[in-house]
């Protein structure tokens, strides 16, 4: 299958139809419990956080990341430094 990787900010994956997607997200507050209908891959770029899922609360630096499944509750405490965060979010179909 042929596919191209989106580069965007702050974009809303939902919304779209594609396969793969790379999305920037600069993080300065906390992120509330929230679920997706796609995979993510949170690489943290810079800064830290505390990440929220499975059960598990996972204290995150620089050059740490998580990966989440689709449907599963997670979420981000801020941890006081604006944190970036680079987000590969993919239909679990793109596995297959």
């Amino acid at each position: 299958t042929n596919w191209v990787v989106i580069l965007t900010r702050n974009g809303d994956y939902s919304e779209t139809s594609k396969a793969f997607h790379i999305e920037q997200i600069k993080v300065h507050a906390d992120v509330l419990p929230h679920t997706h209908n796609f995979i993510e891959l949170a690489y943290l770029a810079q800064g830290r956080l505390l990440h929220h899922g499975g059960g598990r609360t996972i204290p995150m630096m620089k050059g740490d990341y998580v990966l989440i499944d689709h449907s599963c509750p997670h979420s981000y405490t801020y941890c006081g430094e604006q944190a970036e965060v680079i987000n590969c979010l993919f239909q679990p179909a793109f596995l297959d």
